[in-house]
């Protein structure tokens, strides 16, 4: 499981987009810093270009196995 750098990473993304507050980055487990990453819209691309950076991308891979009766874990 990720944590360390990558989390601090993610966090700051979900930071920067808005979408957590100081607060509740905080207080994020590992397990619900990697769940940031699925979140629609949501990527830690400083640039956008043809493959990374757009925010498309690990939501629907989730949708995806979840429609196939999997988890993500």
């Amino acid at each position: 499981m990720m944590c360390g750098n990558q989390c601090r990473e993610v966090k700051s993304k979900a930071l920067e987009k808005g979408l957590i507050t100081k607060e509740i980055a905080a207080t994020l487990t590992t397990e619900q810093a990697i769940d940031l990453l699925f979140m629609p819209g949501f990527s830690t691309a400083d640039k956008i270009s043809d493959i990374s950076g757009r925010g498309v991308g690990l939501d629907v891979v989730k949708r995806s196995i979840e429609a196939l009766k999997g988890s993500i874990r």
